[in-house]
């Protein structure tokens, strides 16, 4: 699988837009599909996950500013809705 391929693959992408023409969805043929899949297989460093705690689920929380659980989220609404005048 060459760059070259995975470019090409690309160029075939159609696009789906909204009634204003935003680029909303993007739609490619599964032979695509596959050809871009086995060249991130073969170019990336996509480490395994050893067990299911190694999952994304680890990341939920880890980006600055995000919340640590639903309790931070609820109460940094209700401050937000606090702060609103009414």
């Amino acid at each position: 699988m060459t760059k070259t391929e995975a470019i090409q693959a690309l160029k075939t992408v159609n696009f789906v837009v909204d009634a204003d023409g935003n680029r909303i969805a993007a739609q490619l043929t599964m032979a695509a599909w596959e050809t871009l899949m086995h060249w991130a297989k073969e170019t990336l460093e996509i480490p395994e996950a050893s067990d299911p705690g190694d999952g994304l689920a680890n990341l939920v929380g880890a980006a600055p500013g995000s919340f640590e659980s639903p309790e931070d989220v609820d109460a940094f609404v209700r401050r937000e809705r606090d702060s609103w005048a009414y």
